[in-house]
């Protein structure tokens, strides 16, 4: 007796699902009755809402302004062909209230990127389906990897905050046809997921009317990505090796003149600096719109006081060594009197007085142009 009702069940089943689908198949014929999708859905502009989902920001290359990020972007629009059509046939299926199109079968508008790094994509490698309610309202998704073109201004670099967009308008229509709205005012980030090098500050949409020629005009939406470099890398491997190489600089009149070293001490950390320098340009972006960054000032700034520290050590070990004429015999020359006048001094009192000044020279050569260019570079991060 039980296994007789699961048997009408299943049978009485099985009919609804035949007549549902049939039912379907019948709607959905009636609804593409008389309809043209080479033409816009109304007489007037149609509106055309579109929401960004971001998903992921794939890459920043601020050597090649790329700005890389997935997503899905939702549209929506409404199409009263379609509700009026419906409408003909709700005797026939009142439980449908959702019908999936193809966009071969359909008005769609035709999203396209205006920025893009590298071409336009005006043709899609699939095919996407299009939602429609009884209403005439319609929903489309599209997913991809939006790549749009970004020049990096790399002034405050590591510490740099970038703005990037991406726009986006309907080909094929003027705003006297298509016109596109933002269903927020920034972009979806509930799906959002944190990049290693990146930080995502803020987003932003915005409305734009492109004109051509002054009589026809284009609507478009912009949206805006901020996002802040994380400078933690950088601050260890970059920005620290600078300070511990200008210390050492100062270190190279503590060493004694008389063993030969201070010079050959002063030259290897000059030869480090230099050589740290062509290996940080890898790392620093080689923009120099609108600014170079303080960050490369800076290596260069050390590069030269490198330099003038060199030359004091010279200097210094030039005066300890004329401390050696007071054990000479001075020729008949014509410099004689020059020479008995220095043979008379304390080179060596001369020297240590010499080698304070240098190094009160150098520090505030260091200071002074760590705090001016440092300075202008801590100012560049923001809350």
């Amino acid at each position: 007796m039980g296994s007789l009702v699961n048997l009408k069940i299943v049978l009485v089943l099985t009919s609804l699902c035949a007549m549902t689908s049939s039912s379907r198949y019948e709607l959905r014929k009636n609804l593409l009755q008389n309809y043209e999708k080479g033409m816009w859905p109304n007489d007037t502009a149609t509106v055309v809402a579109l929401d960004f989902n971001a998903y992921r920001l794939i890459e920043f290359d601020d050597k090649h302004g790329k700005f890389s990020i997935s997503g899905y972007l939702e549209v929506q629009w409404e199409d009263p062909r379609i509700a009026k059509n419906w409408n003909r046939s709700v005797h026939k299926s009142p439980e449908i209230q959702t019908m999936y199109f193809s966009e071969s079968e359909v008005w769609t508008p035709n999203i396209l990127q205006v920025n893009p790094h590298s071409r336009f994509d005006v043709e899609k490698m699939y095919e996407k389906s299009v939602m429609f309610l009884s209403n005439g309202s319609a929903m489309m998704l599209i997913g991809d990897i939006f790549t749009s073109e970004c020049k990096a201004d790399s002034t405050y670099f590591p510490y740099d905050t970038q703005n990037c967009s991406i726009e986006l308008v309907v080909y094929g229509h003027y705003l006297e046809e298509v016109v596109l709205i933002p269903l927020q005012t920034k972009v979806n980030m509930d799906f959002y997921e944190r990049n290693n090098l990146w930080d995502m500050k803020d987003t932003r949409i915005r409305t734009i009317v492109r004109s051509k020629l002054g009589v026809l005009s284009l609507s478009s939406l912009n949206f805006e990505f901020e996002i802040r470099r994380r400078p933690v890398y950088y601050e260890l491997f970059l920005i620290m090796p600078i300070i511990l190489m200008e210390i050492l600089q100062l270190f190279s009149f503590m060493l004694p003149w008389d063993s030969g070293e201070r010079c050959s001490f002063s030259v290897t950390v000059l030869l480090s600096i230099a050589i740290y320098l062509t290996i940080v340009t890898d790392q620093i972006p080689k923009s120099s719109e609108p600014n170079i960054s303080i960050l490369a000032k800076k290596i260069f700034t050390d590069l030269c006081i490198g330099c003038v520290v060199q030359i004091f050590v010279i200097i210094s070990l030039y005066t300890y060594n004329l401390s050696q004429l007071r054990n000479q015999n001075i020729p008949k020359t014509c410099c004689r009197g020059l020479l008995t006048w220095a043979q008379k001094k304390d080179w060596v009192f001369i020297g240590h007085w010499l080698d304070v000044m240098f190094v009160v020279l150098a520090i505030v050569a260091i200071l002074v142009s760590s705090s001016y260019l440092l300075n202008d570079l801590f100012s560049g991060i923001t809350i």
